[in-house]
């Protein structure tokens, strides 16, 4: 976003420095406004690319899940929101609910929609077993990941929470305010 609006300060004030020197020429108004018009019609397309960068992950993440919980029990590699889906064989090629699945990853996934109200995530003792709970938010950024290097393995209790939620949670529990309502 700071490149963008970088971006337009440049533009901006190329304009008016054109327009300044073009008003001492004896260049015709029209080219003028011919210039202006260019310079719309570039800050318009650098805009869209930016819209676009900005906007492809969340479309990417929303009809991944729709693909992913569009059933109305737990089967294969899609469960309904908020269920848990444990897959018991490492994904084929043939796999193509996300992108690029890790070849030698048994998932466990699940999808959250923590608007209305947190999510509590408890995970058990791990017995020193390594695990990662990664969590993405809705522009598939990680923003956090319970596990063996991170908290350890003991007992944990989270609350995963939408980014303005503010409440009081039980002893014990952590809260992991997600960036975005969907998880």
């Amino acid at each position: 976003m700071r490149r963008f609006l970088a971006l337009v300060k440049r533009s901006a004030t190329a304009v008016a420095v054109t327009i300044a020197l073009l008003s001492w020429s004896s260049v015709a108004w029209s080219q003028v406004e011919g210039l202006l018009g260019h310079t719309r019609e570039f800050e318009a397309r650098e805009t869209a690319i930016e819209a676009y960068i900005f906007g492809y992950p969340l479309v990417t993440m929303e009809m991944t899940r729709r693909v992913m919980t569009n059933v109305a029990a737990a089967e294969g590699t899609r469960a309904p929101m908020g269920q848990f889906v444990r897959m018991r064989t490492y994904p084929s090629a043939a796999f193509k609910d996300v992108t690029a699945p890790n070849a030698d990853t048994l998932y466990t996934t699940t999808w959250l929609d923590v608007s209305k109200e947190p999510w509590v995530l408890s995970i058990p003792d791990m017995s020193g077993r390594y695990f990662l709970f990664p969590m993405l938010d809705g522009w598939t950024n990680v923003f956090q990941v319970p596990g063996k290097r991170t908290t350890g393995t003991g007992p944990q209790t989270y609350a995963i929470t939408e980014p303005g939620w503010s409440g009081t949670l039980p002893s014990g529990v952590t809260q992991y305010k997600s960036p975005t309502a969907i998880v």
